[in-house]
C-alpha cells in the first residue's frame, strides 16, 4: 500500500512544485518553461510522431489502455486495481502540466501586446455587426467552392501564423499539426476543436461544415504553439484568416468573427440582429443553415454538464471569466484595429 501511494504521490508533488513555480514566478514560466522545457518537448514531438500519418492521440489512448490492463492484471484486490488507476490519473495529470498546462501562467497576449481593451457600449457593437455584415458580404463573394483538406490547410495556415506569433517575439521553432479527426468525435460534446496536450496536437472534429475548418484549426494551431486563453487564441485564428491569399480561409475567419458578434447583438438586440439576419445573401444564409446542420446531426451527450465542467476548469486555470473568455475576442480584436490605425 505504502508503495502504491508513493507512485501517486510521486507525480503529484512534482507537479504541484511546476504549478508554484510557474505560479509565482514569471521568469520560470516564461524562460524556463515556456521557451525552454515546453519548446523542447515540442520538437521532439514534430519530428518524431508528429510525422504519422494518423493522429497521436490514438498511440497515446492505445498505451493508456495498455497500462491499465497491465495494472489490472497485477492487481489481487480491488483496493490495489484502484490504486494502479489512481497511479495512472496521477501522472497524466503531471503530465498535462509538464507538456502544455503550466502555459495558463504567462502573460496573456493584451499584455504582453499591450492591446488597449476597449469598453463597448450596445450602440458600438451595433455599428461594429454592421460594419462586419459588409465584410462578411465581401468575403463570401470571393469564395467559389466550400471545400479544403485538411493537410492543404495545415500547409497554407502554419506559415501565416508563424510568422504572427513571431512578429510578437513568440517561438515557433517546431511544426504544430492539427488533425481531422472521425465525424462527431467532438460535436457529440458540442465543440468544434480541441488541443490535447498529452498527444501534442490539437483536434478539428470531421463532421464539421468545412467552412468552419480553417478558422477552428487556426484556433487549435495556436494551442499548441502554447497559448492558454480561448480569447487570445480566437484572436490569432482571426487575423490568421485574414492574412491569408485563399478566400475560403478569409472567409472562414470573418464569418467566425461575425457570428461573435452576432451573438452580442442578438442579446440586447433581437429585432436588429433578426433584421440583419434575415437580409443577407441567399449563400451565406445557406452556410449558416449549414452549420446548424452538421451540429446537430450529432446528439449532445452531455447538455447539462458540458458547459459547467469547461466553465470551471478554465476559471480553475485562472481565465475568470470561464467559457466566456471565448467572446473576449471581440474586445480584442477592436483593440488591436484602434491600436494600428
Amino acid at each position: 500500500m505504502v508503495t502504491h501511494l508513493t507512485k501517486i504521490l510521486i507525480p503529484l508533488g512534482i507537479t504541484a512544485i511546476f504549478i508554484v513555480l510557474s505560479s509565482q514566478s514569471s521568469w520560470f514560466v516564461e524562460h524556463i518553461y515556456f521557451r525552454f522545457l515546453f519548446q523542447f518537448q515540442r520538437i521532439l514531438h514534430d519530428f518524431t510522431l508528429g510525422f504519422l500519418p494518423i493522429p497521436s492521440i490514438y498511440l497515446a489512448l492505445f498505451l493508456v489502455f495498455i497500462v491499465l490492463i497491465w495494472l489490472f492484471k497485477r492487481a489481487k484486490t480491488w483496493i490495489q486495481g484502484l490504486m494502479g488507476l489512481l497511479q495512472v490519473v496521477a501522472w497524466l495529470f503531471f503530465f498535462f502540466y509538464l507538456s502544455w498546462g503550466c502555459n495558463y501562467y504567462l502573460k496573456p497576449l493584451e499584455t504582453r501586446l499591450s492591446i488597449p481593451i476597449p469598453t463597448l457600449t450596445e450602440q458600438d457593437l451595433t455599428e461594429m455587426f454592421k460594419n462586419q455584415t459588409a465584410k462578411l458580404i465581401e468575403a463570401r463573394s470571393l469564395v467559389d467552392e466550400i471545400s479544403m483538406s485538411g493537410l492543404v490547410l495545415e500547409e497554407k495556415i502554419r506559415p501565416i501564423l508563424e510568422g504572427l506569433l513571431e512578429s510578437w517575439d513568440l517561438p515557433t521553432i517546431s511544426k504544430m499539426r492539427v488533425r481531422i479527426i472521425p465525424s462527431g468525435s467532438l460535436l457529440h460534446f458540442r465543440t468544434t476543436g480541441m488541443y490535447i496536450p498529452h498527444a501534442y496536437e490539437g483536434h478539428v472534429d470531421g463532421g464539421l461544415y468545412s467552412v468552419q475548418w480553417p478558422f477552428t484549426l487556426a484556433h487549435e494551431m495556436a494551442h499548441g504553439y502554447g497559448i492558454t486563453y480561448e480569447s487570445d487564441c480566437n484572436f490569432i485564428a482571426y487575423l490568421t484568416c485574414l492574412e491569408s491569399e485563399d478566400p475560403l480561409i478569409r472567409y472562414s475567419g470573418e464569418l467566425a468573427y461575425w457570428r461573435y458578434l452576432a451573438s452580442q447583438v442578438a442579446s440586447f438586440d433581437r429585432e436588429n440582429y433578426e433584421a440583419v439576419r434575415h437580409h443577407i445573401e441567399d449563400d451565406i444564409q445557406q452556410d449558416l443553415q449549414e452549420i446548424r446542420k452538421h451540429i446537430d446531426r450529432y446528439k449532445d451527450w452531455m447538455p447539462n454538464y458540458r458547459t459547467v465542467i469547461y466553465d470551471n476548469y478554465l476559471k480553475t486555470h485562472g481565465i475568470k471569466e470561464g467559457v466566456k473568455n471565448y467572446d473576449r475576442m471581440i474586445l480584442l480584436v477592436e483593440g488591436w484595429n484602434r491600436s494600428v490605425e
